[in-house]
């Protein structure tokens, strides 16, 4: 009521007293602002209360502040306000300029749903009664939450997501709802539901039953066991097989007359779920329909590399449309009658000239039929005159026989005769064909091994002699062409530029000519102009290939040089100056390309000048 007081202060043992004034100023009540409460939540690893919003509507101007805290007496400040929890949260709401602090600060009540969690969370698997399509979706929730003491149900949802009664789950017909599902709910509340799905699997389990009523055989005395089961059902290995008196099936069926009706029952191993009473029918299938039974092969030629051993390769698949004209018929080709040992279509025949093979034909539903089929091979007919090797001499023909036992001849250089003529040596062939059409190409050899070969031509400047090889000698030499023969191998004093050489061997047998230029130096030039041996050359250099004169004088000084001259003549000077009378030494060289040799000759020339 006074906003002024007086006070009066007095010191308890003396007479000393003040007297002040004590002014009181009064701040305006802190208001609590309306703020946006929390709604329940359910329990997750995310899940948080947002202090934050709450601070910030609280604080309606700078000058207040809103401190959160876990304890009534505002101690344990709460300082992250993405908050993870449940229970009250207390709050502080001061003016930071004037101190106040609000009267009757609001309390946060945090509401969060606990859930368990799950044991499992793959789908529920349930199975149906045998040959049934209904299911009982009933499940046991401590399977997936384990003891969980707090408050939890299930409920059950069909494909449309209708909350199905007892009755309803007790006996569900996925054919008529669809695929259910069921959902864990952990709280009471009705405007949060804090839950957990899970779906089922539903499994029905069908009774089996036979895929076939009849099997068509083809005169078996069993059947096989395995081969049943694959025809009754699909995935046999799944099942047990019991005949009618439920003893388990175990070897393969008896089949003692047609037709034959066998009762069975089929198990599922997985389920348990048996079949009623089954039964099949094995009847007597027809067999494949075919043109033939037996068909012979027109002989065909032996085409291996022995074309006289009564082998060839037949490709038996081209003649199935004797048999067959069905192309989706599977033939089967077999050397033996029992047809256990199988070859391909390709067959190169084990017994010469002739073989049966014998055939397994079978069209898709019908019963296989054997046929046979009779493979004959023609062979060449050999020639009894034609041998492997010839002999030939130089100018010489020879005519070869091929015999007449073949019709057609053709020898590989265009000849087509029974006999052929050559005059070379040489690698030759003759195919021959017979009346059948058979053929075979023998290979010869023309040889010139007897004749006898120029090795080598040793000139020199009064002399030519002729080495000899091959052939058989004594030989016989020929420096004219064959017009003259002498026993020795060599002439003396040549006149003549060329000479034609040939020899002959002891037999008579001519070997091939050669021509040899003679080279023919002359060891003096007289430069004096009358007209003789005004210069120096060498005979027939010309014609040689490669030839080179070199003149030195007696200190080895070249005075004369063809390749830099640019000629083989030498006139007896050196760049023009004349040279005195004296020996000088040549050298002369060239390559032959009669005798294919380099060859090389020297010696001195005498130069006679006037002086």
């Amino acid at each position: 009521q006074n906003q002024t007081v007086l006070v009066k202060i007095k010191h308890p043992n003396a007479v000393c007293e003040t007297t002040m004034t004590l002014n009181f100023n009064f701040h305006s009540e802190v208001l609590v602002k309306p703020y946006t409460p929390f709604p329940e939540h359910c329990y997750s690893s995310t899940e948080y209360f947002d202090l934050g919003r709450t601070k910030q509507e609280l604080e309606y101007n700078a000058d207040i502040k809103a401190t959160f805290y876990k304890d009534d007496a505002v101690t344990s400040e709460i300082t992250d306000l993405r908050y993870r929890g449940s229970g009250k949260v207390y709050i502080k709401i001061e003016n930071t300029t004037t101190g106040c602090v609000a009267k009757n600060p609001p309390v946060l009540d945090l509401i969060v749903y606990p859930k368990p969690p799950l044991i499992k969370t793959t789908p529920e698997e349930k199975f149906s009664a045998c040959g049934s399509s209904v299911f009982d979706l009933t499940t046991n929730i401590n399977d997936y939450i384990g003891n969980w003491s707090r408050y939890s149900e299930i409920r059950y949802y069909d494909a449309s997501d209708k909350l199905l009664s007892q009755a309803e789950w007790e006996n569900y017909n996925p054919n008529l709802s669809g695929k259910p599902y069921m959902v864990f709910v952990y709280n009471k509340t009705n405007n949060l539901q804090c839950s957990d799905r899970i779906d089922f699997i539903l499994v029905e389990r069908k009774q089996p039953a036979s895929a076939v009523q009849e099997i068509l055989i083809c005169g078996e005395k069993t059947y096989p066991l395995q081969d049943f089961k694959n025809r009754v059902i699909s995935n046999p290995d799944n099942y047990k097989f019991y005949d009618k008196n439920n003893t388990e099936i175990t070897s393969d069926i008896t089949i003692a007359s047609l037709p034959l009706t066998y009762e069975f029952y089929i198990e599922d191993i997985t389920s348990g779920c048996r079949s009623t009473l089954q039964s099949v029918t094995f009847k007597q299938n027809d067999p494949t329909p075919v043109l033939t039974f037996s068909s012979d092969v027109p002989p065909l030629c032996d085409e291996t590399n022995d074309r006289f051993d009564g082998m060839r390769t037949f490709n038996l698949d081209n003649y199935r449309d004797r048999f067959t004209k069905d192309n989706s018929a599977k033939v089967e080709y077999f050397e033996d009658a029992a047809r256990t040992l199988p070859i391909s279509g390709n067959y190169t025949n084990k017994t010469p000239f002739e073989q049966k093979i014998y055939l397994k034909i079978t069209a898709a539903g019908l019963c296989p039929v054997d046929a046979e089929l009779n493979l004959k091979v023609k062979t060449p007919t050999k020639s009894t005159t034609l041998k492997d090797e010839y002999d030939i001499c130089y100018g010489e023909t020879i005519e070869i026989d091929a015999g007449s036992e073949n019709a057609t001849f053709e020898w590989s250089d265009g000849q087509t005769g029974q006999k052929a003529n050559f005059t070379k040596a040489g690698t030759y062939t003759v195919t021959l064909t017979n009346a059948d059409g058979c053929s075979y190409t023998h290979q010869f050899v023309i040889s010139d091994k007897n004749q006898p070969v120029i090795a080598q031509v040793i000139q020199t400047n009064d002399r030519i002699e002729i080495i000899a090889t091959s052939g058989l000698p004594p030989y016989e030499y020929s420096f004219d062409g064959g017009k003259s023969w002498q026993a020795q191998n060599f002439i003396t004093n040549p006149t003549l530029k060329t000479y034609m050489l040939q020899v002959r061997s002891a037999t008579g047998c001519l070997g091939a000519p050669k021509m040899v230029y003679f080279i023919s130096v002359t060891n003096v030039i007289t430069p004096n102009g009358d007209g003789k041996n005004d210069t120096w050359k060498v005979e027939n250099l010309d014609k040689m290939d490669n030839g080179q004169i070199q003149i030195f004088d007696r200190y080895g000084k070249v005075v004369f040089d063809s390749s830099t001259q640019g000629n083989l003549k030498w006139d007896g000077t050196v760049n023009g100056r004349v040279l005195p009378t004296a020996s000088y030494w040549y050298i002369v060289k060239w390559y032959d390309p009669t005798t294919l040799k380099n060859e090389i000759r020297q010696g001195w020339i005498l130069l006679k000048n006037r002086n």
